[in-house]
Order: C-alpha cells, then sequence, then structure tokens
C-alpha cells in the first residue's frame, strides 16, 4: 500500500440510507453496545482470557466496578477518551449517559491486572496482547504494520493477507462472508472478536469469535446474538482515498480517518443477506429493489380482463 506523508486528524461521522433504516436499526446498535460490554468481561470470568478493556463513563465504571468485585475480579483505569472521537457517539451516550469523556477500563482477576500493569510500564507489547487474549499471529501482524511501519488502519492488509490479490487495475479484493472475523462495524462498537485479525480467514480469530457466540448464547443474548449475525452477513464496500475511510453498508456510511493513500483502496465482503430497510442502488454493496412479475401488475391484469370482457 503506497502512503502519503500526511494523517488526518481522528475523525467519525455515519449517515443512515434513510429514516426507516434508523428508526428499524439504531436502538439495536445501541443494545449490542450493551451486550458487548457485558460479554468482554464474562468472557474473562469464564477463562477465554486473562483480562479485557472496556470504554465506559465514570458513571458506568463506578456501577460495574462493584459487580467484578463480587465476581472476584478487579479493574485498572487506563485513559480517558472523548465521547466525540466514536461514530456511536449517540448510542455510547444512552447507553453511558450524559458525559464529555469516557474512561478505558482494564478488567481480569488481580494477577492478570498486575501483570497487565507490569507489561504497560515495561512496554512490552507482545505480553501484553498475550494478557488480552489476542492471538499471536495477529499480534504480530499488528506489530508488523502498525508498530514498525506506522499504519493506523489494519483493514487492507488484512484483506490482503486473505490469500487473496487484489484487480490489478482497480485495487479491489473480494472477501467471502464471514461473521467472526468482521470488523466493517467496529466504528460503531459492533464485533466478534475483540481484536484486528491479521487476516480476515485466521483460524485462531474465527475459534474466538465462534467462543463468542457460544459465550452470548450461554448468558441468554439469543435475539441480540441473531442481530449481530444477520448485520454481519450483509455486503460492505471500503475504500481508502487521501486519508478518509468510506464504509458503505445496507443500512449506514460511515466516513472515518485510515491511512492517506494516493489512489484508492477497496475490499468488498461478499455478505449473503440482504435488509428490507436497505439502501437501493446499482453499485456494491445496494441492491435493486424486486420489479414485481408482469402477470401481476395492476395494468396486466386490467388488459387481460378487458380483453375477456370483449369476448
Amino acid at each position: 500500500m503506497e502512503r502519503l506523508d500526511f494523517v488526518l486528524p481522528d475523525f467519525t461521522r455515519i449517515s443512515w440510507v434513510s429514516e426507516e433504516a434508523r428508526s428499524q436499526w439504531e436502538h439495536r446498535f445501541t443494545r449490542l453496545i450493551q451486550v458487548w460490554q457485558t460479554a468482554e468481561w464474562q468472557s474473562v470470568k469464564t477463562g477465554m482470557r486473562g483480562c479485557c478493556t472496556l470504554v465506559l463513563s465514570p458513571t458506568q465504571f463506578i456501577e460495574q466496578a462493584s459487580l467484578w468485585i463480587e465476581q472476584g475480579l478487579v479493574s485498572l483505569p487506563l485513559e480517558m477518551q472523548a465521547v466525540a472521537q466514536y461514530a456511536n457517539a449517540q448510542a455510547l451516550l444512552q447507553v453511558a449517559g450524559d458525559t464529555p469523556f469516557l474512561l478505558r477500563v482494564a478488567v481480569g482477576y488481580p494477577a492478570a491486572i498486575q501483570a497487565l500493569q507490569r507489561a504497560i510500564n515495561q512496554q512490552d507489547e507482545a505480553e501484553i496482547s498475550r494478557l488480552v487474549g489476542y492471538p499471536y499471529c495477529c499480534y504480530q501482524a499488528f506489530h508488523h504494520y502498525c508498530a514498525e511501519q506506522g499504519f493506523i488502519d489494519m483493514t487492507w492488509h488484512s484483506a490482503l493477507a486473505s490469500h487473496h490479490q487484489p484487480d490489478s487495475e482497480s485495487q479491489l479484493i473480494k472477501l467471502s462472508s464471514c461473521i467472526e472475523t468482521n470488523l466493517f462495524w467496529q466504528s460503531l462498537g459492533l464485533r466478534l472478536i475483540p481484536h484486528n485479525p491479521c487476516r480476515y480467514d485466521c483460524p485462531a480469530s474465527i475459534e474466538m469469535g465462534k467462543q463468542f457466540i457460544l459465550l452470548l448464547q450461554q448468558l441468554g443474548f439469543t435475539e441480540e446474538l441473531s442481530w449481530l449475525q444477520e448485520i454481519f452477513d450483509f455486503p460492505v464496500a471500503w475504500s481508502a482515498l487521501h486519508g478518509i475511510a468510506e464504509i458503505k453498508t445496507p443500512l449506514l456510511k460511515i466516513s472515518t480517518t485510515t491511512d492517506a493513500t494516493p489512489t484508492k483502496y477497496i475490499v468488498h465482503y461478499q455478505g449473503q443477506t440482504y435488509p428490507l430497510a436497505g439502501g437501493q442502488g446499482l453499485t456494491f454493496p445496494y441492491r435493486l429493489a424486486r420489479q414485481p412479475v408482469l402477470s401481476q401488475s395492476p395494468s396486466f391484469k386490467r388488459g387481460l380482463a378487458h380483453r375477456l370482457e370483449r369476448r
């Protein structure tokens, strides 16, 4: 990937394809943020990984901390973050309450949190990634591209590593649907794994996604899981140009910061389902409304009736 020598300030914007799409799905997105927060720390409790990181309001942090203590877990505040940097800021505010900033917090059993604090102090990225449960292959990819080469977005590299070669003229990669590693919705807080996969067909990441699916089922979030699985099977078009990533989905478009490039890079996620409230269009990922069968149209029926009357 060829880059330009600048990086745009962080920003994320979303625009819905219609009010119908927004009314049907926005409240589901808000609910899914809550569910994922629960699944994150429950994955620690069940032994899936040593610790996790959550983004919470100060009020949420106070409320959740007492619950974690009851489960034998402790927490470690890591940093403050502005609400405005999130694409799902409105949904976060509905979950977190009216607050100008959020806290990024690590949660785990005492020994794991102590180990995490030591790893942070020593800037030991490999140990940090191990403690939060990231597959080693995914850590290696992140370290290679982001830490060593300074990339801020793994999307293109993960797609390229998925045994796909881009079209030489259009720089287009087509990916098969894989709900476990679908991170094209992560700006909205929607995901089934807590890390960027080294590639979208990464076996370790897919296995972790399946473990989170099982965990959500065990926690009783069957309806929310069905929403998530449906969303992750929608087609998505990701593109990057001049430092701006556009993520077009049947429900909304996300614009956010990415690596600045002089040419356009494109990834098409080939989802198999399409929402009833999805937008219509001629280009991927949109679809045209299905045209009615001619023999079922009102004009055809009127003509047929008129012909019968003349007989």
